[in-house]
């Protein structure tokens, strides 16, 4: 469970698919592998608070119920998990190896530098309404680039801090959305 989670600042995704195969390839260890994925989604949280306090803390403000709602769940979920496989690993070697595969990592990457290309492009040239749809794009890749991108327009005096709110939450959602695919 804590590589999954360490792994979780690098990329939740990512760690999710790789916990997911490692579930399915060795059945003894699904307990822990999705502990460790369910924990890497409360990295993403945590990552996503830090980088909206360094960003604008008046769009933390308004992020803090659904970050802290998503971060005590996740949390909770992830702890659950652990404790009810606690010790399941008694007779079983766990695998050497990584919690995620580096070459997902960097087409992650690429995707994410792609994603934003769009985004800016989206947002450009349609306001406000690209700024969602491209929060929503962005999340699919990658939850952090898009609140980010939105959190210092507020910064730069282009937005509110409430009309913020919704395209951050909307890229987070396409984020949830993604790990849920990753982990098929």
């Amino acid at each position: 469970p804590f590589a999954g989670f360490a792994s979780g600042f690098v990329s939740s995704t990512a760690t999710i698919a790789a916990m997911g195969l490692q579930a399915r390839r060795t059945p003894t260890l699904r307990g822990g592998a999705v502990s460790g994925a369910v924990l890497s989604s409360l990295a993403t949280v945590l990552y996503l608070t830090l980088l909206l306090a360094a960003t604008s803390i008046d769009v933390l403000q308004r992020m803090a119920l659904p970050l802290l709602g998503a971060g005590i769940v996740a949390a909770a979920y992830g702890l659950l998990i652990a404790l009810r496989n606690a010790g399941t690993l008694t007779d079983h070697a766990v695998p050497r190896g990584r919690a995620f595969n580096p070459r997902v990592a960097i087409l992650f990457a690429l995707t994410i530098g792609g994603m934003l290309l769009l985004a800016a492009v989206l947002t450009d040239a349609l306001g406000q309404v690209g700024l969602g749809m491209a929060a929503a794009l962005a999340g699919f890749a990658d939850a952090h680039s898009a609140a980010a991108a939105v959190a210092s327009m507020h910064s730069a005096g282009k937005i509110t801090a409430a009309q913020a709110v919704l395209p951050i939450l909307t890229g987070f959602t396409t984020n949830a959305a993604s790990k849920i695919a990753a982990a098929a």
